[in-house]
Formats: C-alpha cells, structure tokens, sequence
C-alpha cells in the first residue's frame, strides 16, 4: 500500500490528468462516485492543512505590506475587475458568477509544490495559501453577493457560514490529526501522503465530470467554449497578477511567485459550499475549470523556467 501511494505522489501530474479523462470517458464511474465529491472536498483540506508547519502561516507577517498587498488583490480587488470585465460580454448570469467566484476564492492547496517545481518562492506562496484561505469566509461571500449581488441561492450569512464551517473543521480535525500523528512522523511520510492527496484529488475530478460527457456530445460548441474560457481566466489571471506585482515590487520572483497564487485558484471550496445552492452552469464551468487546474503546471515548467532564466 505504501509504495502504491508513493508511486501515485510521484507520478501526480500524469494520474491527475488522467482523472479528469477517466471520469469522461467512464461515466458510470463518474456518477457512482459521486457522493464521494464532498467528502473528498473536506479530506483534502484537512490533509493539506494538516501538513503545513504552524511557522508557515506566521511568515505572513516578515513581510506585512507584500503580503497584504498580495491578500488585497487576489480577495478583493481581482473578483470586482473580473466583474468589471465579464459584463463587457454577452455571458449568462450564472457563468459571470463563476467567473467571478473563480476570482474571489484561494489558492490551490498545491500551489507550494508546483511552485516548488517551477522554482518560485513556495514559502511565499504557502503563506499566502494559508491567509487566503483563513480570511476567505468572510471576503467572499461579501464581494460575490452583497457587493456585486450574483445570482446565488444563497444569503451572505449561509455562505459565510458554510465557508466558515468548512475551513474550521478541517483546521481542526488538521491540528488534532498532525498532533496525534506528530510532525516528524507526518515529514517521513510525505512520499506517501503526496500519493493520498492524489486518490482524493481522483475523489473530487472523476465525480464531478458526471454528466459532462453527454453536453459535450450534446453542446460541443458550447462546451470547448467554456473549457477555453477557462483557460482564459487561469492564465489571464496569472499574468496580469505577475505584471501588477512585478511593478508594485521589483522583484519579478517574487511577482511570478505570487502570480502563480492567483492563477491557481481552488474550486474544491466552491463546489462543496455552494452544494444545492448553484446553478448547474455554474457546476459545469467548474468541472471544466479542472482542465487547464491539472494541465498547464506542466507546460508553465517550461515557460517558469526560461522566465527566470532571463532575469537573471
């Protein structure tokens, strides 16, 4: 069992594409695991909260005013001029929610290690993460509904509770969990905990491409529509973030590193809190969002590393 997780944390990028096309292609396996999607949520937010060291958060504070500054754009300012821009467009209400959501919520809970194999600043960025993350229940719901009014079912007191609910149990069950276990055990079992991490990301890909298979036939156009827009949005994300910071910091690592935060964003929050209370397009556009989620870090490896390479 160890070294099947250990195989799957080394093998991650392939088996998480590989998800995405499992769940596709075997639509009985995608509905019938579909119960797991929410579970699956909550597990692996409390695994990644479970792993991170109680110094990681207070690195948020050597550098207060990058740090905020990176908080303020990627909580608050990135979902309004994302709003902004989406009704420059002809796009339903329930896509501009979720593009607007997109932009409202964290980081992935592996943006660190794909920064790590980019070369960035993975300290920076988990710090970030984990800000982000603490501080998201009570700027979302605000920016999304009460300032800007998206069309949920949802009161902004439900939202912030249900993000709230979800965050705290998981940071709870994360520090009981990595104190019984103990932080020197949880470190000699990172090549496994790297292959769980990857059977619940499986939990939450393959389930939530249930009934995606059947619009693609049915809506091709439409469908490869939204896969592109959310490509759009990954890497116009993460480039205009970069350029902001580059020019706020000088300093392009660090720029590229927190441009990597913002582009990342994770979605596993949203489906799971916006449960019962969403348009299904809004659903749709975020199983589709899982594409450019678990293929462009590899291609961003390539392009990572020659942009480093040239600022130096």
């Amino acid at each position: 069992m160890i070294r099947a997780l250990t195989f799957l944390g080394r093998h991650a990028s392939t088996v998480m594409v590989s998800a995405v096309f499992i769940g596709l292609a075997v639509q009985p396996l995608a509905a019938a695991s579909k119960p797991l999607l929410l579970p699956g949520v909550w597990a692996l937010l409390t695994m990644s909260m479970m792993r991170l060291e109680g110094r990681a958060f207070f690195a948020v504070f050597q550098k207060p005013l990058r740090m905020g500054s990176a908080l303020v754009w990627m909580l608050g300012i990135t979902p309004v001029l994302m709003w902004g821009i989406v009704t420059l467009f002809p796009l339903s209400d329930p896509i501009t929610a979720a593009l607007v959501l997109t932009a409202g919520s964290s980081s992935l809970m592996s943006t660190p290690a794909i920064g790590l194999i980019l070369g960035l600043d993975a300290a920076f960025i988990l710090a970030l993460l984990v800000a982000a993350t603490l501080i998201l229940p009570f700027t979302l719901p605000i920016v999304a509904v009460a300032l800007l009014g998206l069309p949920l079912e949802i009161s902004v007191f439900d939202l912030t509770l249900r993000l709230a609910a979800l965050v705290g149990s998981a940071g709870l069950a994360a520090m009981g969990l990595r104190w019984v276990i103990g932080a020197k055990r949880l470190e000699r079992a990172t090549p496994a905990l790297d292959g769980v991490a990857v059977v619940l990301l499986l939990l939450f890909a393959i389930p939530l491409m249930d009934g995606i298979t059947a619009r693609l036939f049915a809506e091709p156009g439409y469908m490869l529509f939204l896969t592109g827009l959310s490509f759009a949005v990954y890497i116009g994300q993460m480039l205009l973030s970069a350029l902001v910071f580059s020019v706020l910091w000088r300093d392009r690592h660090a720029a590229l590193s927190a441009g990597l935060a913002v582009g990342c964003r994770n979605l596993a929050i949203l489906i799971a809190v916006l449960a019962g209370a969403a348009d299904r397009e809004i659903i749709t556009y975020f199983a589709l969002a899982q594409f450019p989620i678990y293929i462009m870090p590899s291609v961003m490896k390539v392009i990572f590393a020659r942009s480093l390479r040239a600022s130096t």
